[in-house]
């Protein structure tokens, strides 16, 4: 492939290409979200919150430790375009056989169902944290700096607006037919969307070579520990990653929460749904009008204030049903200005030489919020909700240190 430096007419296509990318996996989204469908789908199997709490951490957590594993791979590839399609076709077959699981009427029972699920749903998330090695490496190398803020922007604000859209359809799907049939129609259609999401990656035009000479698992380890040492804003990127990243990983107790206190039909997870996505547009939308302006500290403090409200309220509102669905509306304003900061702040801090590399150490850093699902699960066993928000609160609090030591241009 002949090499080149890039121009604004593939700067323009690929950025063409990652939207369309973005619009139907957003369109994809609601069918497949690993905060509320699939949680809700694991609850109503009957599992505890433990099942809970080990699924959200390789949903969130363990899924974004193995990118450090894919990057010790792919960072010896100068071209990452047939990774980024690999990892997407295995997320699409991994989405048919689930279909075909719950069209099946879930004939296994007992371990077989759980592990059959757990076994779809990991290799599905691990597939997705392969992409997302190459797909963050792809956009800092072909979309221009200029317009990389404004991608993301407008990016979640497309998505914001499928994930409405499906939003409604998945709530429509899953109060219009029974369990197991509304996940078995769900899981199809994702597949359907993700497989039309894959063509934006396969029109991407990636001329400009990344990575580096192939090295040893010993080099590897050195560059980590080299990077660890020289660069403070990848520790205290780290830092915010393993305790305001935990935030995201909650989400999924939150549903817990309210299904101990009034039951959880698939009306009410529809509604949580529509809410989060509302609070999702309402963010991504207010990012993208002031992009110029938006400074990502300041996004990063209001985060921790957020979601600390976000579990003081959702103790408060327990027993009123009715008020505790309009708390999913400050979630998805979490999420949406979490991830479009957090994405951005990595690009910032990394070039095109060392941006695998450190992708997967963002990645890797995301121990806490694959260990800390887990440690709720078990604690939900002997504790209350109440003690065991109160801890997450602290590590929310404790953000507040790497947020205000973090150097950045925007």
């Amino acid at each position: 492939m002949k090499l080149q430096r890039l121009n604004s007419t593939d700067s323009q296509n690929n950025f063409k290409a990652f939207i369309w990318h973005g619009l139907f996996l957003a369109l994809a989204s609601n069918f497949m979200d690993v905060n509320m469908v699939i949680p809700s789908m694991l609850l109503k199997m009957g599992a505890g919150s433990i099942h809970l709490g080990i699924l959200t951490a390789i949903l969130i957590g363990g899924s974004s430790f193995m990118q450090l594993i894919f990057s010790l791979f792919l960072q010896k590839t100068a071209f990452k375009k047939p990774f980024i399609l690999m990892g997407i076709n295995i997320r699409i077959i991994m989405l048919f056989m689930l279909s075909l699981l719950f069209f099946a009427g879930l004939s296994f029972s007992g371990f077989w169902l759980l592990f059959s699920v757990y076994f779809l749903i990991s290799v599905f998330a691990l597939s997705g944290s392969f992409a997302n090695v190459s797909y963050i490496d792809i956009i800092g190398k072909t979309i221009d700096q200029q317009t990389r803020k404004r991608f993301f922007s407008l990016k979640q604000v497309f998505n914001s607006l499928g994930v409405l859209a499906s939003a409604m359809a998945a709530g429509w799907m899953l109060k219009s037919f029974e369990y197991p049939d509304n996940f078995s129609r769900m899981f199809l259609v994702a597949a359907v969307l993700l497989l039309v999401a894959s063509f934006g990656f396969w029109a991407l035009r990636e001329n400009i070579p990344s990575g580096t000479n192939p090295i040893s698992l010993k080099q590897f380890h050195g560059k980590i520990i080299h990077e660890w040492k020289n660069n403070q804003n990848l520790r205290y990127y780290l830092l915010i990653v393993n305790t305001l990243g935990v935030g995201v990983s909650m989400i999924p107790f939150l549903i817990m929460l309210s299904k101990n206190n009034s039951g959880l039909s698939f009306d009410k997870v529809g509604d949580f749904l529509i809410f989060q996505t509302i609070g999702m547009i309402s963010g991504s939308l207010t990012m993208f009008f002031f992009s110029k302006k938006m400074r990502f500290k300041p996004i990063l403090f209001f985060n921790a204030f957020l979601f600390a409200c976000i579990l003081v309220l959702s103790l408060i509102l327990q027993g009123n049903q009715g008020l505790f669905s309009y708390i999913f509306i400050l979630t998805g304003l979490f999420v949406a200005t979490y991830k479009i900061v957090i994405d951005n702040i990595l690009i910032e801090i990394s070039t095109n030489e060392n941006r695998t590399l450190y992708t997967g150490l963002a990645g890797a850093g995301n121990l806490f919020p694959m260990i800390i699902p887990v440690l709720v699960g078990f604690l939900l066993k002997y504790l209350s909700f109440t003690w065991v928000f109160s801890v997450v609160i602290l590590l929310i609090i404790i953000s507040l240190w790497p947020i205000y030591r973090l150097k950045c241009r925007n």
